[in-house]
């Protein structure tokens, strides 16, 4: 399904990095009946951490994910610029 299509596209391009562990926390709220999709990715010198919110899990998570991946892409953009954090990269 789409959840998993999103973390195993995640997990590729993480896998640049020597490590990187995904956090995943899941809610309902009962009162606003919204459901909370909070994910952070531990990097070597980083963590990049998201926080989304929709009526529906899926939607939330789907959301999360692409935002997570965003910051993973702009975060490796900028070690491009860094040759420090390439050597973190690397190992």
């Amino acid at each position: 399904d789409r959840m998993v299509a999103g973390l195993e596209t995640l997990g590729r391009h993480a896998a640049a990095f020597p490590l990187a562990d995904l956090n995943v926390y899941l809610e309902y709220n009962r009162h606003s009946r919204h459901y909370a999709v909070k994910l952070s990715l531990i990097l070597p010198g980083t963590t990049l951490a998201v926080s989304e919110h929709a009526e529906q899990i899926s939607p939330a998570f789907e959301a999360a994910v692409s935002v997570l991946h965003d910051r993973l892409t702009a975060y490796k953009s900028g070690m491009d610029q860094h040759p420090e954090r390439q050597r973190q990269e690397k190992g």
